[in-house]
């Protein structure tokens, strides 16, 4: 999966590269940042990567608590199949990794 920056469509390999690239360069250049929606807050839905078996498994979740911008509780949902119930439920202490990473959380990809 790759990001581009919003303003000059360079690509990245991950949401934090891009969005460190948007604030360092843009910013600087006087170009107005839109705000920022990268501060995870109880019920915004991001994606929950799957376990070591299923690395491409990505899992709708809503965020149940906040430890820190990086470090969250989730409900992750099943997307229908019997084999999701290891993946789905109650996670706690998840981490904001790049979207292949698997047991970690992003953000949704924009479409």
């Amino acid at each position: 999966m790759t990001y581009a920056c919003r303003y000059c469509e360079q690509v990245f390999g991950g949401p934090r590269s891009r969005q460190d690239h948007e604030i360092e360069v843009h910013q600087n250049e006087g170009i107005e940042m839109e705000a920022r929606m990268d501060k995870p807050t109880i019920g915004r839905v991001v994606h929950y990567v799957g376990t070591l078996h299923a690395p491409e498994n990505h899992y709708p979740a809503i965020v149940t608590h906040v430890h820190s911008d990086t470090c969250v509780n989730l409900f992750v949902f099943p997307k229908g199949a019997a084999n999701d119930v290891p993946d789905t439920g109650l996670k706690t202490s998840v981490l904001l990794h790049d979207p292949d990473v698997p047991m970690s959380w992003h953000w949704p990809e924009r479409g």
